[in-house]
């Protein structure tokens, strides 16, 4: 059962996905910790861009999930769903 679940994690580029989400995460992350202490912003700043960054991990395995193995360019309704649902928590 787990190897089945691993394969399909393999097939969908899971692993792939989410090391571009992390890699791009991070030096956007970066940048704005530099520019937050260059110009004196507010902490509350550096906070909302790590849980924007947290929301859109979540959202970068939805669309692994749904698109990885396919490539469709299309959104299904399943996936629609998944994504309002994280946008308006």
């Amino acid at each position: 059962m787990m190897v089945e679940y691993f394969k399909r994690l393999g097939q969908r580029k899971m692993a792939q996905w989410v090391m571009a989400y992390a890699a791009g995460a991070w030096v956007v992350l970066q940048v704005i910790s530099l520019a937050g202490d260059g110009y004196g912003w507010s902490p509350v700043v550096m906070r909302t861009a790590i849980g924007l960054a947290a929301i859109g991990f979540v959202a970068t395995l939805v669309l692994a999930w749904y698109h990885g193995v396919h490539g469709r360019q299309k959104a299904s309704a399943t996936e629609v769903l998944i994504l309002a649902a994280l946008v308006a928590i």
